[in-house]
Formats: structure tokens, C-alpha cells, sequence
């Protein structure tokens, strides 16, 4: 939510309270001329009312000349220094009312309220707001719209909307449509921090039709504004194009023109918030490319930490939805450095207040109660800081260490995964090499033996080609026996191609255990039926007719207890398979 700060706005309530009324006494005409002053005009003023004071030797002159001098150092960042010279004007006639006193008090309650001392500033601002007969009749409704920023800021959104609903009926009135579309922003906000959001989107839409009246033309910034804010209200009702459309306009305005960098670094954020709400990731890097160049200058520059730590906040916020660790660690550090910055800055500015308020010893704190309990929200505050920066940095460390175990979990499972299937089909691949290289060699070794065999068939042929007289009954032994070595080697060249002898052990193992009434022989006999041979092939190994080898398969068959529609052959090559 874009809100400015309270220095900034009150010195713009402060000048636009110039065109009220008549300038009928010399303080108004005094006010109007270092309203439009720059800084080397300024010097000569306070020259002039120092001289004037010299003189004539009338105070009124010296506490202009001081209350120049306070404008001037604010307006060049010196908010301390501004404050104690508006002090030290109050000191000299805490209980005068006139319009340059009741001035001074309005300035430091904007000073006090821009150094967050809002309950401080209050103090200042109510006595104003409430006068039933101020000095000055105008004065009492900018200070009502004070009052209700600063409620505003402490979070009361309740009396905020009071005070503002009182300012705006006066702006309305005298039809001044600049401060109505700016007390209308402010009730739209206050309505949205309580979650009446349509009431809401009614004050921030109300707001632009008084831009559209308002006859000033330098009115872009606020039009931009109250663009972005709907947008934001958009957000709350869930109407999230709506809302991207109108922050998108907001930021491409605030991107292009002049240096309003808070209200950019506020747009910025909430479009990404969005954008993790929408889980659009690559809009979401397209303005963070386009941020870039401001995210670099809001780092380089101390000036520049609150717009630095919203911009820090926001991409944090990105980097963790998409789970860039490597990211998330450096925008956790740099964030945590621009906070350290911070605290010491406010520790800093906390020491020179609480140092201005005991040398000007103002007479508004007369208890040391009331110091001590500035002090104690003050301490209470930077105790906050401190327990947010560090729940956030041991948030962050226990996230890191826990997608970091999550990664290296998850890597080392994949890995070993990858090993047990690699080492799976490794031995798979030797166990097919070893069967096949089995294979082979008994292929080769019984080749080898039919070589040998037939060799020594061929000799004893021609050996008995050669004898004279030899008994016909013994040539025949001699060559069926030849015959018969040569028929079983080429058995068990046939079994040994086709399986390995571990295989052939295992596969009669099985078939003998399923039915142990089988002999030796029908084992022998099962071996070739499971390879699909046919009767004529399997009886010219074992020397027997076509029709033998066919009753001996029948006599099997029954004795496995096997159907007629069954196939004997496919029934041992079930088993094999088991």
C-alpha cells in the first residue's frame, strides 16, 4: 500500500493551504513567500528577517527567521536539525496561539511524524485539529487530515476514517477536488486495512472522478496513485487481471517519469505477489529484467534502504516460490544488510531526537514518564527488528538445509538406482556370454569329434577294402559300430547347440521331480520331443524305426497322464520354462 510519508504530505498540505483565505497578516504573506522559495531565496530571506530583527529588535522576525532556517535544513535532510530550530520557536511561548505559533506546532508534528513519533506528534496535531476557535479556521482541517494519517500509520484505522470523513466534507465544500481525490484515497485505504473491500473500491474510483475535475494539470503522480491502489483493491476481491492491469499501468508511469521510488518499489512488489498468486513466472521475470536498473540503484545508494528492502522482500519472496537457492542465499544477504543499515540509522536518528528533546527540555514533555515510554516503544521496536531479521535468517538457513537434503536424497537414489540397473543388466550380459560361450565350445569340441569320427569310418572302410579273406559277420560289427559312434555324436552335437548341459541337468531334474515314474531312457527320449523333432529323426540317433520312437512318445504320454488333445512336445517346453 502506498502511503506517503507524513513529512512529505504534510509539507504539501502546507503549501496548498496558501490559496485559502485572504493573506491578511504579515505571518500568511511571510508563509506564501517561502512556499515558493528555492534554496537561494531562502538564504535571503533569513537574511532579511535576521536584519529586520536587529533592527527593530521584534521577535517576530527572529522566529521567522528561524522557522526559514528549520525549512531549510528539511528540505536538505537535515530532519533533526529542522526540528530543533521549530523547538526551540515553541520554548519562547509555549502557551501563545497566534497563527505563526500554531504554524511552528503543526511543522513538528509533520517533522515528528516523518521520524515515526506518531503518538509524539499527536500531541501536536490534536490540540489543532480539535480548537474550537483556531487562529486560523483553515489550519484546523490540515491538521485534521494529520491526525488521521498518523492514526493511520499506528494502525487505528477506525479514528483514521473519522478524521478523514470530517476533512472531506470540508474540501467538498469549498470544491477543492485535489485534497477530495486525496482524503478519498486515504478512506479507500483505511476501508481495505479493515476488509470492506467493495466500500473501498468505491472511495479509490471516487477519488479519480475528483482528479477529473480538478482543474490543475500536475496532478499525473496522484492519477497513477489511485490507478495502482484500485488495482491493489482488485487484488483483495481476487479479481487478479484486474489488479495486474492496474498496478502494470502504475509502475510503467512510475518507471518512465520523475523519481517517486518508494511508490515504484511498492508497485513492484505487489505485481510479483501477484505474479507467485498467478504462478506466472515468466511476466514475473520480464518485470524484474525491467526492475533491474532500480534494484541496482536502490543497493548503490544509503538513501535508498526502504526502497531497497521492499525490492530485497519481494524477490526473496519469488525466489523461494521457484526454489532458487542460489538466489534466495544472496537476497537473504543483502536484505539483511540493508535491515542492519536501517536499525542503525533509526538508532542513530532515535539518539539525536531524544538529544534535541532534553537540550530544548520541551515543555509538551514535562513528565519523564512520557519520555520513558517514547523510549520504550522506541527499544520495543528495535527489539521487533532485531527477533524479525533473525526468525527470517534461521527461516531461511532450516529452508536451505532442507531442499539442500532434499536434493542430495533425491540425487543419491537416482544414482544408486542407476547402478543396480546398470549391475542388473551387466550380469545379465555375462550370464548370456557365458551361455553362449558354453555353447560354442561344446559346438566346436563335438565338430571336432564327428571330424575325427568320420575320418576314422573313411579308414576302416578303405583298411577293409584292402583285406583279402575277411569274415563278413565281423566287417559288419566293425561298421555298425563306426556308424553308431558317429549317429551319437551328432546327438550331442544337436543337444549341445541348442542347450547347455546345465540347462539339459536342469530341465530332467524338474521333469523327474513332476513325475518320478519316468526311467532314465525317457528322459533321454523327453529331450528330443521337447526340441520338436520328428519320429524318423529322433530313430535314426537311437537306431529304431519311426513307428518304435511314435509308441515310445504314446507310452510317455500316458505315463505323464497327459489328454489326447495335448501336445507332448508343448508340454515339455512348458516345463523348460520354469
Amino acid at each position: 500500500m502506498k502511503i506517503a510519508t507524513i513529512l512529505i504530505f504534510g509539507f504539501l498540505l502546507f503549501l496548498s493551504s496558501i490559496v485559502f483565505g485572504q493573506e491578511d497578516d504579515k505571518f500568511e504573506q511571510f508563509l506564501s513567500e517561502i512556499g515558493k522559495a528555492n534554496g537561494e531565496q531562502l538564504n535571503l530571506i533569513i537574511a532579511r528577517e535576521n536584519k529586520l530583527f536587529e533592527s527593530t529588535e521584534n521577535v517576530f522576525h527572529q522566529y521567522n527567521a528561524k522557522f526559514a532556517q528549520s525549512l531549510k535544513a528539511r528540505l536538505n535532510g537535515n530532519i533533526t536539525e529542522g526540528l530543533r530550530l521549530l523547538i526551540w520557536i515553541d520554548e519562547q511561548c509555549p502557551d501563545c496561539h497566534s497563527n505563526q505559533f500554531n504554524w511552528v506546532r503543526y511543522e513538528i508534528g509533520c517533522t515528528l511524524g516523518s521520524l515515526k513519533v506518531y503518538r509524539l506528534s499527536q500531541e501536536y496535531f490534536l490540540p489543532l485539529a480539535t480548537e474550537k476557535k483556531p487562529a486560523e479556521f483553515k489550519l484546523k482541517f490540515i491538521a485534521q487530515d494529520m491526525v488521521a494519517a498518523n492514526y493511520l500509520e499506528m494502525n487505528d484505522h477506525k479514528k483514521a476514517l473519522y478524521y478523514y470523513q470530517r476533512s472531506l466534507e470540508h474540501y467538498q465544500q469549498i470544491q477543492n477536488w485535489l485534497m477530495v481525490a486525496s482524503i478519498l484515497n486515504n478512506i479507500g485505504i483505511c476501508y481495505l486495512e479493515l476488509g470492506k473491500n467493495e466500500q473501498s473500491l468505491v472511495s479509490f474510483q471516487s477519488g479519480l472522478k475528483a482528479i477529473e475535475k480538478a482543474k490543475k494539470k500536475s496532478t499525473g503522480d496522484f492519477e497513477y496513485i489511485l490507478i495502482g491502489n484500485i488495482g491493489t483493491c482488485y487484488d483483495s476481491l481476487g479479481r487478479y487481471p484486474d489488479a495486474i492491469s492496474n498496478l502494470t499501468i502504475e509502475f510503467d508511469y512510475f518507471l518512465k517519469n520523475g523519481d517517486r521510488y518508494k511508490f515504484l518499489a511498492g508497485t513492484f512488489k505487489e505485481l510479483i505477489e501477484l505474479y507467485i498468486k498467478t504462478k506466472n513466472v515468466s511476466e514475473a521475470n520480464k518485470i524484474i529484467e525491467r526492475f533491474a536498473p532500480r534494484t541496482n540503484l536502490f543497493l548503490s545508494q544509503k538513501n535508498k534502504s526502504f526502497e531497497a528492502q521492499m525490492t530485497l522482500q519481494a524477490l526473496l519472496k519469488y525466489y523461494s516460490f521457484t526454489g532458487d537457492i542460489e538466489k534466495n542465499l544472496l537476497y537473504t544477504q543483502l536484505l539483511i544488510k540493508k535491515q542492519t543499515e536501517q536499525m542503525k540509522f533509526n538508532e542513530k536518528q532515535t539518539y539525536t531526537l531524544n538529544e534535541i528533546l532534553y537540550i530544548n527540555k520541551l515543555r509538551n514533555l514535562k513528565s519523564t514518564a512520557k519520555i520513558q515510554r517514547i523510549e520504550s516503544q522506541q527499544s520495543k521496536v528495535r527489539m521487533k527488528l532485531f527477533l524479525v531479521i533473525f526468525t527470517l535468517v534461521i527461516l531461511m538457513l532450516i529452508g536451505i538445509v532442507i531442499v539442500s537434503n532434499r536434493f542430495n536424497r533425491q540425487k543419491k537414489e537416482a544414482l544408486l538406482k542407476d547402478k543396480l540397473i546398470a549391475q542388473q543388466h551387466s550380469e545379465i550380459l555375462e550370464d548370456d556370454l557365458k551361455i553362449q560361450r558354453e555353447k560354442t565350445n561344446n559346438l566346436a569340441f563335438y565338430l571336432n569329434l564327428k571330424r575325427e569320427t568320420e575320418k576314422a569310418f573313411l579308414n576302416k572302410i578303405t583298411e577293409l577294402k584292402k583285406r583279402k579273406n575277411t569274415n563278413t559277420e565281423t566287417v559288419l560289427k566293425d561298421l555298425q559300430l563306426s556308424v553308431s559312434n558317429l549317429i551319437h555324436v551328432d546327438k550331442k552335437a544337436i543337444l549341445e547347440s541348442t542347450e547347455t548341459s546345465e540347462l539339459l541337468d536342469q530341465f530332467k531334474k524338474n521333469l523327474s521331480t513332476l513325475h518320478p515314474i519316468l526311467s532314465k531312457t525317457d528322459l533321454e527320449y523327453c529331450c528330443y520331443f521337447r526340441l520338436g523333432m520328428s519320429a524318423k529323426e529322433i530313430g535314426s540317433f537311437f537306431g529304431r524305426s519311426d513307428v518304435s520312437i511314435r509308441v515310445i512318445k504314446n507310452k510317455i504320454k500316458n505315463k505323464l497322464e497327459l489328454d489326447v488333445e495335448v501336445s507332448l512336445n508343448d508340454y515339455l517346453q512348458s516345463i523348460s520354462r520354469k
